[in-house]
């Protein structure tokens, strides 16, 4: 828990979104 609280809330959208659509947030985030 205390990493998650860590992380930026930028992060934790991303990760919420790989969460929710593997698939399409894969292919926008990208780098």
């Amino acid at each position: 828990m205390q990493k998650y609280t860590q992380l930026t809330y930028e992060q934790r959208y991303h990760i919420y979104l790989l969460n929710s659509q593997p698939l399409k947030t894969t292919q926008q985030i990208d780098l």
